[in-house]
Order: structure tokens, then C-alpha cells, then sequence
């Protein structure tokens, strides 16, 4: 797996992250999103739509200060998530915003010895961006970690 960054024609930046598989060609072709396919609907003070990646920022934010947490649906889950030996992963909440979905875990160290985290562990289709507040645990210390994905069809 590698990380990247791109910047197209418009001067977008975009992080890229590259997962090799087996498929034929030798050629790349990085489009992104159109403004028509853009999901965000929400219109800023001034009449502008907000942008899909402003969306996805706001809502890290809601997730990241409890006194922003009215301003989107949230459901309370504090289920744990089984995903390392190492952690103990529990999914707190859920906020929903129209098509997308951020979700806050609590990790937190249950091995004797460091855990050192990155995004890219973290990631799954549908994720649009991972957020997580301390790189570096040792044996018992937690971290809150930001996930903002794609809405699914039955939620």
C-alpha cells in the first residue's frame, strides 16, 4: 500500500491511497468527482452549496466537539467492534448527515506493549476520511478515532 498526493488542473489536492491488485493495463486515470455527482445539497449562507469535502470536514468537527453534536443526527452505540488482539475498539456513536455517515470509536491498548496506529489501517470501501487523535498508545492508553463514510442504503 502507498500513499500519494495528486493535484489536478483546478489546483485540488487529493490523497491517494494505492492498493496494488492484479489488473491488466498499465495506465491510471484519476477523475474526480463532478460537480453534478457532488452529494452535498446543504447551501452555505451566501446561496453557495457547500462542498462535499467542506461536508466531510464539518462533520469531523461535530464529531471531534460535543457541544456540535445537536447540529446532525446522533444515535448513541457504544458496541465494541472486534478488530485487533492488541485493542479494544469500541464504536461510541453514529452521526448522521445526509449521505454520509461519521462514526467515533474509542481504542484503546490492551497489550503490554506499544501500539503505533495509522489511517490506512483503518480504511474500507466507502471510507472518505479517518481522523485519529493520537498515533502512539501505550499499555492502557485510548485514542478517539473519526471515521466519515458513505451513507449505505439501509440506514
Amino acid at each position: 500500500m502507498q500513499v500519494g498526493r495528486f493535484s489536478n488542473a483546478s489546483h485540488y489536492t487529493y490523497k491517494l491511497i494505492l492498493v496494488p491488485r492484479p489488473v491488466a493495463g498499465e495506465e491510471i486515470i484519476i477523475r474526480p468527482p463532478s460537480e453534478k455527482a457532488t452529494p452535498s445539497s446543504r447551501a452555505a449562507a451566501d446561496g453557495r452549496t457547500v462542498s462535499y469535502q467542506r461536508r466531510i470536514k464539518d462533520l469531523m468537527l461535530v464529531m471531534a466537539d460535543d457541544e456540535l453534536k445537536d447540529s446532525v443526527e446522533t444515535i448513541a452505540v457504544n458496541k465494541e467492534v472486534p478488530l485487533w488482539k492488541e485493542g479494544r475498539l469500541i464504536l461510541v456513536a453514529k452521526y448522521m448527515d445526509g449521505e454520509v455517515v461519521g462514526e467515533k470509536y474509542r481504542l484503546t491498548n490492551v497489550s503490554p506493549s506499544e501500539m503505533l496506529l495509522v489511517e490506512q489501517e483503518l480504511y474500507r470501501r466507502g471510507v472518505r476520511a479517518i481522523a485519529v487523535e493520537h498515533h502512539t498508545l501505550m499499555q492502557g492508553d485510548g485514542t478517539d478515532i473519526y471515521i466519515v463514510r458513505e451513507r449505505k442504503d439501509n440506514e
